[in-house]
């Protein structure tokens, strides 16, 4: 009779929790702006931590961040917990300040005494909505907060990157897609990406080995260029550098790179070996110009060198989220003939 009790109890929890899970909506707000909870002595160490995690910049060619802090007082924290991106922080023991009263609530009192004596960083996803991230900061003061930085920064980075990919994911493919186009790139080429609606075709050459995709409002483009074999050296960065700096040139006709904030680093693309550059690109007939990604790689299965270059132009206007979306349809690019 004991187990039979013990296991309606244990079925009921999990219906419950499941019930829960169920029942939450997306987490509101937009992808690039994180609402960090705390009292006004504590918003200058909760700026500068935020800054040292989240530190990677566009360059557009002005500054751009890609996330940017909101702040608001613990008082409004019921209204904006549901959020996608919430940071809840404090400093130090006290009583007067309304950020650390709120922590206090919202921690049982051991794990209040733990984070402030060992790690101050709590880290959890979808508390109160589906896909957000929900962090909280308890440390005693500032010193012991930027202590965490170094071992922890890489780790979050990845979890937000993660993070954006998904609702962004969900935003770009899930509705509509140019499957038609898809379906095309498969059959001719052996490789294809996932296209959102809206997207139009402006150039498909086999001869020259180039495939260009394009969309206005904004002004977003992504093209695909490839050649027979191995035509990199992975080691070589000046023979990659060339390549990039030729492209517009040689596909592009009235555009050029500029060598403002020009970088290149060895990552990997989907398992392979892959240089990733960015940098600024500028019309050579217009005062236009707007930030550009590329991603080359070598595909053993299609013994292919494949270039892919991402532009887009979207004056005074935020272009994080954007670039983001660009990243995400590169990403998509899959081999489907091997």
């Amino acid at each position: 009779m004991k187990i039979n009790t013990k296991i309606l109890i244990f079925v009921s929890l999990a219906i419950v929790m499941f019930m829960s899970c169920e029942s939450k909506r997306d987490a509101l707000g937009v992808d690039n702006e994180l609402i960090v909870i705390c009292s006004e002595v504590d918003k200058p160490a909760m700026r500068d931590f935020v800054n040292a995690i989240l530190d990677d910049t566009l360059f557009t060619p002005q500054p751009e961040p890609y996330f940017k802090i909101r702040f608001v007082a613990p008082s409004a924290y019921a209204d904006l917990k549901r959020q996608a991106y919430v940071l809840v922080g404090a400093l130090g023991d006290d009583p007067y300040n309304d950020g650390v009263s709120l922590v206090k609530k919202l921690l049982p009192e051991a794990q209040y005494k733990k984070t402030q004596a060992n790690d101050p960083i709590l880290f959890s996803k979808d508390l109160f909505a589906l896909n957000q991230i929900f962090m909280m900061v308890n440390a005693k003061d500032k010193d012991h907060l930027m202590s965490a930085v170094a071992s922890k920064k890489e780790w979050i980075q990845k979890k937000f990157s993660d993070q954006f990919a998904k609702r962004q994911d969900k935003f770009l493919f899930q509705n509509a897609r140019r499957l038609e186009v898809e379906d095309t790139l498969s059959q001719k080429y052996g490789w294809t990406l996932k296209i959102p609606w809206g997207w139009e075709v402006l150039r498909d050459s086999s001869e020259l080995g180039f495939f260009w995709l394009g969309r206005e409002m904004p002004y977003q483009w992504i093209s695909v260029q490839w050649e027979e074999g191995k035509t990199i050296d992975e080691v070589n960065d000046l023979d990659i550098g060339q390549k990039v700096w030729a492209y517009p040139e040689n596909f592009y006709d009235h555009i050029r790179f500029h060598e403002y904030k020009f970088k290149m680093e060895k990552v990997y693309f989907h398992q392979r070996k892959a240089w990733k550059i960015t940098g600024i690109w500028e019309s050579i007939e217009e005062a236009q110009g707007g930030p550009f990604l590329s991603y080359i790689f070598h595909d053993k299965a299609l013994d292919k060198t494949f270039h892919l270059n991402m532009l887009m132009y979207h004056p005074g206007r935020e272009k994080t989220i954007f670039m983001g979306q660009l990243d995400l349809i590169a990403k998509s690019f899959t081999v489907t003939k091997k």
